[in-house]
């Protein structure tokens, strides 16, 4: 996006693509890296279990939830209920806790019938036999299909998305007035930033490994090959040509001072109205913060590397069906034909800072922040679906952390991580 996009409160809370609550971002991604399992199913509840619409005298369908999510299910809830004489029970969970209980739950035939959940969740639960099949058919059109992509394993699709997010650079014009197209420009205007009293040239979590394939890709470096179209868990890159050259280029930026260690999304936000950061990489899941700072800011897409683009992954949100669940045709039922329509979609992407997943409720969103955070993650990719992935989320972040606290040199510590995932991997 290369003109200033200012974004008023008013129409910040209005907007049906994403709204202000800045905590729902990357929830999903890390269950994946090493977090502590959740307690048993049902603990970490926020709210007591809700039912939508007037209870009827027959079955119920369990479904657990980010308790954000529920208030904009109950429309189509009340919906299914009424034509079907099936209760709906939610039963509101911590999102995070909502993997771990599962796993624990599900194998003996326990938990919901539906679930919500995170597109890097899938692979893991589907090589358990926890999940069913979803057939969209006709609706699957409706979706942006790297979404669709995303949830779709050996063919089959797993989950119905409802939002996606992925990277962006939150720029201060007053620092940066112009957009960076390459990390060279970026590179050659760091020093004078840095001589004009700007502490943060580029303000990133670099240790954060979901945000490291964005740049990764633009150097030529990826995390996992392709062969016939499919992800390769065997072709580890991220000790390729390209991944060692980006990891020298991190190191170069850490030795000169343009990326300090410790940098986190609220170490920027403290020092950004003092004109301190220049960039700021990182997602949606920060917009409502920027906006409600009345920070003046101006969303861009990643630079482009030695290799081109770079390909930040996509995370999507969705529903999953309980592969064990005794009442699956009517799971089935309720998430293709009622949850997956204007209504449901568009509410649920209202009570996220994220995109939605599907097509009409973007079409008739004429936000200009939801179209510059959609214009920057154009080029994203869905995250691997494989279980394989929960190899990388550890192994990548620790090297990530030994460039930044120079521990370590940045093509030993990229070798060490592709090392460890490779023997995860043989070992899973």
């Amino acid at each position: 996006m290369t003109t200033r996009t200012r974004i008023s409160r008013r129409s910040w809370l209005g907007m049906t693509g994403a709204v202000a609550l800045g905590t729902a971002g990357l929830a999903g991604c890390s269950s994946s890296s090493g977090a502590a399992p959740a307690g048993p199913a049902g603990e970490g509840a926020e709210e007591p279990d809700q039912y939508a619409g007037e209870r009827v005298d027959g079955p119920e369908l369990v479904i657990w939830a980010d308790s954000a999510r529920v208030p904009a299910m109950v429309e189509a809830s009340a919906a299914f209920t009424r034509d079907y004489q099936v209760n709906i029970r939610y039963q509101p969970l911590a999102f995070n806790d909502i993997n771990a209980n599962f796993q624990k739950a599900g194998p003996s035939g326990g938990g919901p019938d539906l679930l919500d959940g995170n597109i890097d969740w899938m692979g893991t639960l589907n090589q358990a036999g926890l999940l069913a099949p979803v057939e969209l058919g006709a609706r699957a059109q409706d979706f942006d299909q790297r979404a669709i992509e995303g949830w779709t394993m050996d063919e089959t699709l797993f989950g119905v998305p409802y939002a996606v997010e992925s990277l962006c650079v939150y720029r201060n014009p007053a620092v940066i007035p112009e957009p960076i197209a390459n990390w060279a420009e970026f590179d050659a205007l760091a020093p004078e930033l840095v001589a004009a009293g700007v502490e943060y040239p580029l303000a990133i979590d670099a240790g954060n490994a979901y945000l490291w394939p964005g740049i990764l890709s633009a150097f030529g470096g990826y995390v996992f090959g392709e062969r016939d179209g499919q992800v390769d868990v065997e072709d580890v890159g991220l000790d390729s040509e390209g991944g060692l050259a980006a990891a020298a280029w991190l190191a170069g930026l850490v030795e000169s001072g343009y990326v300090r260690p410790g940098t986190t999304d609220d170490v920027a936000l403290s020092v950004y109205a003092e004109n301190k950061v220049g960039l700021h990489v990182s997602g949606p899941w920060m917009a409502p913060t920027y906006v409600e700072q009345g920070f003046d800011f101006v969303i861009d897409p990643l630079p482009a590397g030695p290799a081109g683009p770079g390909r930040p992954w996509l995370s999507a949100r969705g529903f999953m069906i309980n592969r064990n669940s005794e009442k699956l045709a009517l799971a089935r039922t309720f998430l293709t034909q009622y949850l997956a329509d204007t209504g449901p979609m568009t509410a649920m992407a209202t009570k996220l800072s994220m995109e939605s997943s599907w097509l009409p409720t973007r079409r008739a969103d004429d936000n200009e922040l939801v179209a510059a955070l959609s214009a920057a993650g154009a080029d994203a990719q869905p995250i691997p679906s494989a279980p394989e992935l929960a190899s990388y989320w550890e192994a990548a972040g620790g090297g990530l952390t030994a460039i930044l606290n120079s521990q370590q040199d940045s093509a030993a510590a990229m070798r060490n991580s592709a090392r460890r995932m490779r023997n995860a991997i043989e070992e899973s």
